[in-house]
């Protein structure tokens, strides 16, 4: 998922869903786009505590402030993308 398609795929991705107000209407939004279904509980955590990490790592590194979020939701869209769920049909 290094491939810069990748990342052009995930940070339009993550620009749609940045459209909604609150991380769990994000989160809700991308898992039901991406993968046709709302998040359980524990992906609603993880994802969370995803998010909480990403974005403390970012504020260390020389990151724009502006950019925390959407760098943030493109890294999560990465990771969903990338998900069996997401690339394999059952």
């Amino acid at each position: 998922m290094n491939d810069p398609l990748a990342h052009a795929a995930a940070g339009k991705f993550s620009g749609r869903v940045l459209g909604r107000e609150t991380d769990s209407a994000r989160l809700d939004f991308a898992y039901r786009t991406a993968l046709g279904r709302p998040p359980s509980d524990d992906e609603q955590r993880e994802c969370a505590e995803f998010l909480t990490a990403y974005r403390k790592r970012l504020t260390t590194l020389p990151t724009p402030p502006g950019q925390v979020e959407s760098l943030s939701w493109a890294a999560l869209s990465r990771a969903l993308l990338a998900a069996n769920e997401f690339v394999y049909v059952d």
